[in-house]
């Protein structure tokens, strides 16, 4: 892997870890639909990682995100399932309709798929350095 590319998922994944930080921020004020949008910025700066290291493009656009979701749950089937968690999650950001009940169950099963998405990348990312 070039010292360039790894800068590129270095960034993404920094990414990914401030969107975080802003999520637990946001939560811990009660702002549910701001800290909505923090996890879905968390899924897709992992995604894009992700995405840079199996075709070596980061994700574009919603589509792009969805194309890679449903190639790797082909592995994990459930990952679908996650990723329409996290796409409600993204709308809530704009329509603020879930309670905070309907909010906890979300984050749930957003961090799983982030946990599934990060253990991915992490695996890929080790493969490369052995070479």
């Amino acid at each position: 892997m070039s010292a360039d590319l790894e800068k590129v998922i270095e960034k993404y994944i920094f990414i990914a870890q401030r969107y975080y930080s802003n999520y637990l921020a946001h939560r811990d004020r009660r702002e549910f639909d701001k800290a909505s949008e923090d996890l879905w910025g968390v899924v897709n700066a992992i995604a894009s990682a992700l995405s840079i290291l199996l075709s070596g493009k980061p994700i574009k656009d919603h589509r792009n995100l969805r194309e890679l979701i449903n190639d790797i749950a082909v592995e994990n089937p459930e990952i679908i399932e996650l990723y329409r968690e996290a796409e409600r999650l993204h709308a809530n950001f704009y329509h603020g309709f879930l309670t905070q009940e309907d909010f906890k169950d979300s984050v749930a099963k957003i961090e799983k798929l982030i946990t599934i998405l990060s253990e991915l990348t992490i695996r890929i990312l080790t493969q490369y350095k052995k070479f």
